[in-house]
């Protein structure tokens, strides 16, 4: 097969897409090392290489500057060079090295180990423009980045791992694709498959950690300082509640048999359901449910900041109280963790 006459996006772009659903990837950064390590593929380091073929790390990288891959017929050995400071350079050049053997580089043209070797130079830059253009779909796909709303290539390095100059050329791609975003069917299961990782939240009051698309306020402490990420902490002091916010069994008397209809407990009459609650500003103001159904840990409703129900009738303890009892309880796994 010979050496397309240039770089073929389209197809590039869809192996990207369908590369990510079949690892089943839901959450960046990307791992290439682990990539390289469930296909069995060699993986070696410039080191090795100099100490095994008695050369220097110069004539290496006259071969290739940070990586090259190369295929006997049966497995492929990945080399880099490990000396480069950067963890985001050295991500990319790997996962450069994947998208030549997913793109089928090898297997599609025979006179190449995608170092060069028999390649003209206009044909070794149009392969590498497609492992390029597939790199960068995969480490930091555009569908991802807008969903968690980039507003910075420094954002782009903490959420995929890029290094700096790559981070601000995939911030140019992003500011040019979400004026005419296009979406394939691809694009729209990997949104399904990323959704936790796009809405995880964290409240820096009280250190929870979320899932919540919508979320305003905190649903343990009530607070409105709640940003993009994982917290310190999982307030699990809470019941199990169905897609209704109705507890399995009952919060108070822990009656199983709740298998009818109405939501108050036929053995003690406590409300069952975790909801938005009324709130009493005042004497004679109150607040008006909004009727958000909850988490079976809310105390707060995420959606306009009243008490629940369950916080109401006291089936949650507030939420500094359990905090301090988790640290205490952890401290005491730690003092018996202590060796003799």
């Amino acid at each position: 097969m010979r050496i397309p006459p240039e770089p073929r996006y389209y197809r590039t772009k869809k192996y990207a897409n369908r590369f990510l659903l079949e690892y089943k990837f839901s959450e960046l950064p990307i791992n290439p090392l682990k990539i390289i390590k469930d296909h069995k593929w060699a993986l070696v380091t410039y080191s090795d290489l100099m100490d095994e073929n008695n050369c220097t790390r110069k004539v290496l990288k006259s071969l290739s500057e940070d990586g090259f891959t190369s295929y006997n017929g049966r497995n492929y050995t990945i080399a880099y060079d490990e000396s480069i400071r950067s963890s985001g350079r050295i991500k990319w050049t790997l996962m450069h090295e994947i998208a030549h053997i997913y793109l089928d580089h090898f297997i599609d043209f025979k006179q190449t180990t995608i170092r060069r070797g028999s390649l003209r130079d206009d044909e070794y830059d149009i392969l590498e423009k497609e492992a390029h253009y597939f790199t960068k779909n995969v480490l930091a796909p555009l569908i991802i980045l807008n969903r968690l709303k980039v507003k910075s290539p420094v954002m782009i390095c903490k959420i995929a791992g890029l290094s700096d100059p790559a981070a601000r050329n995939r911030y140019n791609d992003f500011l040019i694709w979400k004026d005419k975003p296009k979406l394939d069917i691809y694009e729209l299961t990997l949104l399904t498959n990323f959704y936790n990782f796009i809405h995880k939240k964290h409240c820096i009051t009280c250190g929870h950690s979320f899932v919540i698309e919508d979320a305003k306020y905190c649903p343990v402490c009530g607070k409105r300082r709640i940003y993009w990420g994982d917290g310190k902490m999982i307030y699990d002091d809470g019941f199990e509640v169905d897609e209704n916010g109705r507890a399995i069994q009952c919060p108070r008397c822990g009656n199983e048999e709740t298998e009818f209809d109405g939501n108050h407990c036929i053995i003690c009459g406590t409300y069952m359901v975790n909801k938005c609650a009324e709130t009493q500003v005042s004497y004679y103001d109150f607040t008006e449910s909004c009727g958000t159904t909850l988490p079976g840990n809310a105390r707060y409703c995420y959606n306009c900041g009243n008490i629940s129900t369950f916080y109401r009738d006291k089936l949650l303890k507030t939420w500094n109280h359990v905090h301090l009892t988790q640290q205490v309880a952890s401290a005491q796994e730690d003092e018996n963790d202590v060796p003799f």
